[in-house]
């Protein structure tokens, strides 16, 4: 069955706005919790209506594919793509920083960073079915549990 432009069109546009304008809350964390589950779900319905559109419209594309600009502008995506990726990749992440120092902390030294009472994080933890026991470290936890650290600060940071 062959797609309808019809139907393909409207839901393409609104998808787009939709997806952009979830992109942009994102970059300014703005509703973080609520934007990236929209912006994820549905940026994988725009690229399916996109193909489809892509489907639809492919005669008319093809003209444009040999044009100089085109292939400037495919060229200039692409560079910025990579330009950004490898920005990325340099950049000091600070949060990842802080929570790996964190885990690797002595305890008490880590709850209070985290503003957390141990018999209240030992209580949290066993209801889960994870033991301190002898664990010095947020890390040894994690280990000891056969878990990962990032599990064991899931489950200790409760939202008020």
């Amino acid at each position: 069955m062959k797609p309808k432009r019809n139907i393909v069109t409207p839901y393409l546009t609104f998808l787009f706005v939709i997806v952009s304008l979830s992109g942009i809350l994102m970059f300014f964390h703005i509703f973080d919790e609520y934007t990236s589950v929209v912006h994820e779900i549905l940026g994988l319905a725009f690229v399916l209506f996109s193909v489809l559109h892509i489907i639809l419209n492919w005669k008319s594309l093809k003209s444009h594919f040999m044009k100089k600009a085109f292939i400037i502008s495919g060229i200039i995506i692409l560079i910025l793509s990579v330009v950004f990726i490898v920005v990325d990749k340099i950049s000091v992440h600070h949060e990842e920083i802080m929570i790996e120092r964190i885990v690797k902390a002595p305890i008490d030294e880590s709850f209070k960073v985290l503003n957390l009472n141990y018999s209240d994080v030992e209580k949290i933890l066993s209801e889960n079915g994870i033991v301190i026991g002898n664990s010095k470290t947020i890390e040894d936890i994690a280990s000891a549990n056969n878990k990962t650290a990032k599990d064991i600060i899931e489950f200790i940071i409760v939202e008020p």
